[in-house]
């Protein structure tokens, strides 16, 4: 039956309630067709890129589209269209956090210092409120690139409390011993986390025996220059220190730190050896989780990373 002849049909029942219970049952028919319609022919654009497994598939598709990476994703998995053990589909680190856009505002005016920081730092600007002529004004990025930045964001992390990101440097810790060779990559991102927050660690990240004055309540309401500083001038038993990481990233905060070392693992990860790419996109996938939920992940989910 053809679309008019379906109307006519429709309007040719006389009893009203009747005549509109059809037409809403005939609405969702053809909305559930239509969908379909549209959902197979998203699947079929991203296999014609590789499928759901391959890297960058959904970022072609959404170009084609004119959506970003992550809409398509989400259109599909939503749908159950869409292989969900497929790894999650990086469009560059999630923005970054900030409680106001004057914050947002002098941190963008810094964000050459490091470069790994520009896309979060622009995201996050964006997300705070800043306008994108302002964007551009402070930071000399096109408009055109400014607009690419914001369709493509992952999402915004979190105000993650500063009990999760002492929390994060001991999970970073626990978990090096399961990277084999390349434990090195979760402790020294243990070490420099708790270098930025102004957390004493033993030399390997993990937690050591202090006294009252390094833990507790009272100390982790102090800032992590406070608590720097309080670390320093304390007296640590031996092999435990507050370790030294640059003043940049002290300034920029756990977050600012933490989207800088996932966009840098990112990058590095690129490289040959398969191994060592993993145990770093394992390591920043537990940073990352941490930006956005506000929680460590749980033992499945960092195994599953």
């Amino acid at each position: 039956m053809s679309m008019e002849d379906q109307a006519a049909h429709l309007r040719a029942i006389s009893d009203p309630a009747a005549r509109a219970k059809a037409a809403a049952e005939a609405t969702r028919d053809a909305t559930a067709l239509l969908r379909s319609i549209e959902l197979a022919a998203i699947t079929d654009l991203v296999g014609a890129h590789g499928g759901p497994q391959k890297h960058g598939s959904f970022a072609a598709a959404g170009r084609e589209l004119g959506r970003s990476a992550e809409a398509v994703r989400k259109r599909l998995l939503g749908s159950g269209a869409a292989d969900e053990s497929a790894p999650y589909e990086q469009e560059g680190e999630p923005a970054r956090f900030f409680h106001s856009a004057e914050e947002a505002l002098d941190a963008l005016r810094d964000w050459h210092i490091h470069h790994a920081h520009r896309d979060p730092l622009v995201r996050g600007a964006l997300a705070a409120g800043l306008a994108p002529r302002r964007v551009r004004d402070t930071t000399g990025l096109s408009l055109d690139t400014i607009d690419r930045l914001e369709a493509t964001s992952a999402g915004t992390a979190v105000d993650v409390p500063d009990r999760v990101w002492e929390e994060t440097v001991y999970h970073l810790a626990a978990l090096a011993p399961e990277l084999g060779r390349h434990r090195a990559l979760a402790r020294g991102a243990a070490r420099d986390l708790a270098g930025v927050i102004g957390l004493p660690v033993d030399q390997e990240g993990r937690q050591p025996e202090t006294s009252e004055a390094l833990h507790g309540p009272e100390f982790a309401a102090l800032s992590p220059l406070e608590k720097a500083k309080r670390s320093m001038s304390a007296e640590l038993p031996g092999g435990v220190e507050t370790p030294f990481v640059d003043t940049q990233d002290v300034l920029s905060g756990p977050d600012g730190w933490a989207a800088a070392f996932c966009a840098e693992a990112e990058a590095a990860a690129g490289g040959e050896d398969a191994e060592l790419a993993a145990a770093t996109r394992r390591v920043a996938a537990v940073i990352r989780h941490v930006r956005v939920t506000g929680a460590l992940p749980t033992d499945e989910e960092t195994a599953r990373a």
